[in-house]
């Protein structure tokens, strides 16, 4: 099974959601954890043992220039790489 985290920020959220990966990997050990956040918090889930890929976002920089070239092009990475893998 291939699992996607989707918890962007809010570093209390973040760290209370490691609680979620724990749970997923007892319960299926066989399983992938993949992880949507804003980049600034992708360091701290890189170190954690269990997550396998962590997908940066910034949300609160395309929201300030939603048209410009440089946030397409951001966006249209982002959605390759959560279309590159089928999450359960």
């Amino acid at each position: 099974m291939q699992f996607l985290i989707v918890k962007t920020s809010s570093l209390g959220d973040i760290i209370h959601a490691f609680g979620v990966a724990d749970f997923l990997k007892r319960k299926f050990p066989e399983s992938s954890i993949d992880w949507v956040v804003e980049k600034p918090f992708a360091s701290l889930l890189d170190t954690h043992p269990l997550i396998r890929n962590v997908i940066c976002i910034q949300t609160k920089k395309w929201r300030k220039n939603p048209l410009a070239g440089q946030t397409r092009a951001e966006y249209r990475h982002f959605k390759k790489q959560l279309q590159a893998q089928t999450y359960d």
